[in-house]
């Protein structure tokens, strides 16, 4: 067993514990995901299942679809082609949401994977995402004002449901040249995602659902210079606020 698996099973081991201490946990079968820029590494999933279950991983706008069958108690990772999953735009609204459907309960997480650029996250299931949502991105993750290696900061929006309605506000200039602390409207429909990237700081920018329906946000570095100067990707799917509290155990 390699090394990033042995890391994906513990990261799954352990957020699977979670939910013995809490009213949710990450298995389910309906789930919403996307892939920030990266320096084009591999774009994995890796799914568990309890029970014998079929899978399909789809990305509907792109009219990709493959399915699987994953045994009781095992972990199948699947790469998916750079070419319908990958982003590498700021603020423009593409087709790359990628749906997973399972016929039992799941869990997931995606890897962006390439050599000294790699990281992952756990995909929450769509029954733990509440509608109108407020989030807050944060990922302090640079030493610098700047980036010493032409990374950017980052945060990425999928959209599970047609006519989701967004209000943005970016903490930084975007690349697009959108003022820091300034509010915009959005509306995206199912499999549409929308990225903002920044070479200004974006932690603190808040994103909120107005109309009463379901938003998944990811937050990250392309290319972080924390903690060791090196360039590293990082990601990691925000929890809305609504399910932050401020009492925790360990």
């Amino acid at each position: 067993m390699n090394l990033v698996r042995k890391i994906v099973l513990l990261l799954i081991s352990f957020v699977c514990s979670m939910g013995v201490y809490a009213q949710t946990d990450n298995y389910g079968t309906d789930f919403w995901t996307g892939f920030m820029s990266n320096y084009t590494g591999d774009l994995k999933l890796y799914i568990s299942a309890k029970q014998n279950s079929t899978v399909t991983i789809s990305i509907p706008l792109k009219s990709y679809t493959t399915i699987i069958s994953i045994l009781k108690d095992s972990v199948v990772d699947i790469t998916l082609p750079n070419t319908v999953a990958e982003i590498s735009s700021s603020e423009v609204v593409e087709n790359t949401g990628i749906h997973i459907v399972s016929d039992f309960p799941v869990s997931v997480s995606a890897m962006n994977l390439r050599a000294a650029t790699t990281d992952a996250t756990v995909v929450l299931p769509l029954k733990n995402i509440p509608t109108n949502a407020t989030y807050v991105s944060g990922h302090p993750s640079r030493q610098h004002k700047t980036y010493t290696f032409g990374g950017t900061n980052e945060f990425l929006l999928v959209s599970p449901e047609n006519g989701v309605q967004i209000a943005i506000t970016p903490a930084g200039k975007t690349l697009k040249n959108r003022p820091a602390d300034s509010t915009f409207i959005l509306t995206l429909d199912q499999g549409e995602t929308f990225q903002v990237q920044s070479n200004e700081n974006l932690d603190g920018s808040t994103i909120t659902v107005l109309n009463g329906k379901k938003l998944v946000v990811y937050s990250g570095d392309k290319c972080s210079n924390f903690p060791s100067g090196a360039c590293d990707h990082q990601v990691e799917q925000l929890f809305p606020n609504q399910l932050l509290d401020t009492v925790y155990y360990t």
